[in-house]
């Protein structure tokens, strides 16, 4: 293999978003024993970035190499990218609306109706990239984006600009400064799309992971002044002490 510089930076951004997502794997484990919806939600998140970054360097590895079934490598390791891709796009807009709501019926109502697009999303993806109509490879096994990459892309980001809604609603809800406002773990996600734009190694699965980090940063800081306040209210002399 002859890899230039711009995949072997992509390796590495991949290879240290993996750690860092098997890290908040392990952190998060006691969470998921509670069973909760979020919990769920922020598991399927973690799993599939990692699943993002283990397709993203396939493709490092085997575009514009000739080695045996490095053409293969580089469609399946394409497709399977950008199907994930969709399917974080639409986790997160469920994780923040959950987050927001609370409300086991409303949730999943709301799914019923997220799922319609990213299904169109995924469907296209199956039947077009092997076909070439968003991603084709040439024949010096080089991918590129097809005329009509920017379908999917665009209900993509439909899924981008409903979670910053939520995020919005989300700080409007808590209206408190003291805790850190939701918009602010969604400027990392800006990463998803810069390298639609400019030729740089890729950057997605490592932007998500930080977004995810902060997701949980933030949350852990939310539940620690919720308790603070708990706290204080079950020992001041008016509020009594709470059960």
């Amino acid at each position: 293999m002859n890899l230039s510089d711009r995949n072997y930076a992509s390796l590495f951004l991949d290879g240290a978003a993996i750690f860092l997502l098997i890290g908040m794997i392990i952190h998060t484990t006691i969470y998921r024993r509670r069973g909760r919806i979020n919990d769920r939600l922020f598991f399927s998140m973690l799993i599939t970035d990692i699943l993002m970054a283990c397709s993203d360097m396939a493709v490092a590895i085997a575009n514009g190499e000739s080695f045996a079934g490095a053409r293969v490598m580089n469609l399946l390791g394409e497709s399977l990218y950008y199907i994930t891709m969709g399917v974080f796009a639409f986790l997160v807009v469920l994780f923040l609306y959950y987050r927001l709501v609370e409300d086991e019926k409303r949730y999943k109502k709301m799914r019923t109706i997220l799922m319609i697009p990213i299904t169109l999303v995924e469907l296209m993806y199956l039947i077009g990239v092997p076909n070439g109509l968003f991603i084709s490879v040439d024949d010096d096994n080089n991918y590129h984006f097809a005329k009509l990459y920017f379908l999917p892309v665009a209900i993509m980001g439909l899924y981008l600009i409903a979670a910053l809604y939520l995020s919005l609603i989300y700080k409007a809800k808590m209206g408190k400064v003291k805790h850190i406002p939701l918009w602010i773990y969604l400027i990392p996600m800006v990463g998803i799309y810069l390298p639609f734009f400019v030729e740089m190694a890729a950057m997605t699965p490592m932007m998500i992971a930080v977004c995810i980090a902060y997701m949980h940063m933030g949350i852990m800081n939310e539940q620690f002044f919720s308790l603070e306040e708990e706290t204080a209210e079950g020992d001041s002399p008016k509020g009594g002490a709470k059960s």
